[in-house]
């Protein structure tokens, strides 16, 4: 009996490798900023492979690419169908959401990837921007010292957590967060927060608070 489940596997994930190497193309011409040919990979694949969630993102990815939110969107909810549970799909597909300004149901996505992957940063860094985009930012401040905490070396995060401590009126502690990223990271995020946050503490002297 577990030779015959042994055989079993080993077959099932020999008839899976052609659906790989797919895959790996498909993302090796995206790391080359190929598109056009990662998603004609990718399609090629899914005529083999129609229910393959790792293949729909990656198309979707391509077409994110290209200018194609649309079309991308419905690989993504077709990847969703067949693989609820499919985390890369749930965080573009919430990308695709909250770019169309339905930030409700990009949160909604974003709260189940990270349901399912608690230490996913990057899935906790784009709801912490949803949720500052719905005006939560204690919500939003929350995120991004998890993501911060996750990923302490991500520039984006703590540009966002002190942009939300910024319009919070928490400027010292938007400060420290500026001054924790080294010189030469995003030199223009750096320098709009900073104005950002001198503006901010000239309004105050000028009011005398």
């Amino acid at each position: 009996m577990a030779c015959a489940l042994a055989a079993g596997a080993a077959a099932a994930a020999e008839d899976r490798e052609p659906e790989t190497k797919v895959l790996a193309a498909g993302r090796a011409a995206m790391e080359r900023e190929l598109p056009d040919e990662a998603l004609a990979l990718c399609l090629r694949g899914l005529e083999t492979y129609p229910g393959s969630a790792a293949l729909h993102h990656e198309a979707a990815r391509a077409l994110l690419d290209l200018g194609q939110p649309g079309t991308a969107a419905r690989h993504l909810e077709t990847a969703l169908e067949v693989h609820p549970d499919h985390v890369p799909s749930l965080v573009a597909l919430a990308l695709v959401r909250s770019e169309e300004g339905r930030l409700e149901e990009a949160a909604r996505l974003l709260g189940k990837a990270i349901e399912l992957e608690p230490r996913n940063a990057a899935a906790r860094h784009d709801l912490a921007v949803v949720e500052a985009r719905r005006g939560n930012l204690q919500a939003a401040i929350a995120e991004f010292r998890r993501a911060a905490e996750l990923a302490p070396k991500e520039c984006k995060v703590k540009y966002g957590l002190g942009s939300a401590l910024e319009k919070m009126g928490k400027l010292e502690e938007a400060r420290a967060e500026l001054e924790a990223v080294e010189r030469g990271e995003s030199e223009a995020d750096r320098w709009q927060l900073e104005q950002r946050i001198r503006h901010a503490e000239n309004q105050l002297s000028v009011s005398g608070r």
